[in-house]
């Protein structure tokens, strides 16, 4: 399904459901759903060391980008041609990892002018 079909959908079944809902409520599911989606990603780790924990990342993060497209809708932003837009600045960048010495969750990410203002190469 492409991003324009999923958001058509979105549009109806919200319009449907849920007509006089406001914006904020989406947003806020939208973070709700972003918080499970970390709960699933810490308990992939948790089944890899043995317990059975039976969450789905991919499901979770489907709810953060249903929520999210949600919000969109109700604020009249067209996702897709956001993102499209948004991606065009986002690939100019020159990121770089840095501390790769140290354990993956603590690897950051920073624009040569934040490696600049921290002192980093």
């Amino acid at each position: 399904m492409k991003i324009a079909e999923l958001q058509q959908s979105i549009r109806e079944v919200d319009q449907q459901r849920f007509p006089k809902a406001p914006s904020y409520l989406a947003l806020i599911k939208c973070q709700e759903e972003l918080g499970e989606l970390s709960d699933a990603y810490i308990s992939h780790f948790e089944t890899r060391e043995g317990k059975e924990t039976g969450k789905d990342m991919g499901q979770e993060a489907a709810d953060v980008i249903i929520s999210l497209i949600t919000f969109c809708e109700r604020e009249g932003i067209n996702i897709e041609e956001a993102i499209k837009k948004k991606w065009d600045i986002v690939i100019q960048r020159n990121y770089k990892l840095i501390n790769v010495e140290r354990n993956i969750h603590d690897e950051v990410y920073w624009s040569e002018e934040q490696q600049r203002e921290h002192g980093s190469k």
